[in-house]
Order: structure tokens, then sequence, then C-alpha cells
């Protein structure tokens, strides 16, 4: 996937769980973010570097009956809001 942003976890946030559900906090904003499936399913890929095509693929083969279109635009979506609050930056 050469020429691709390439996306990794902000060191800075911790993961933990509330209530059975994934929470991030960024610890410099002392801010807390709950986690559905797809953002949980990114989180996860996001151990190592990764493209946005690399995490749709995944996502794809990890909820075979949804639509791929819509896995592609939810996880777009996601990653968008994930970058946008700090969580996610490119590698």
């Amino acid at each position: 996937m050469k020429g691709r942003p390439r996306y990794v976890r902000n060191p800075e946030v911790v993961l933990t769980t509330v209530g059975g559900q994934f929470v991030l906090v960024l610890e410099a904003g002392a801010r807390s973010y709950s986690l559905d499936p797809i953002a949980s399913g990114i989180w996860r890929l996001l151990e190592t570097p990764a493209c946005s095509a690399e995490i749709f693929e995944a996502l794809a083969d990890a909820f075979p009956d949804e639509p791929p279109d819509q896995i592609a635009e939810d996880s777009a979506a996601v990653l968008g809001d994930l970058m946008a609050a700090g969580l996610v930056r490119e590698a």
C-alpha cells in the first residue's frame, strides 16, 4: 500500500472499559470517547500502522454480513472522527 497515508494510535491515549464498553481517554485533554464496534475494530488494528485500505479489508472480513460499501463509508467516517479528536494520527 505504498504512497497511502498510514495511521497509528496516539500514544497519549489510554484504553479502558466502562460498563462493558471500550472507552478511549486522551490524557492531555482529560476527555473520553466511547467506541462502537467499528471504532473498536479500528483501534485494535492500529496497534501497528495501517492504511485505510488495510483497515477496510480487515473490517470487511470481521463483519462479513455487512455490505462492503457501508463498511467502507463507516470506517472512513470513524477514522476521520478519531483523527479529528486526536486519538489517531498519521504514522
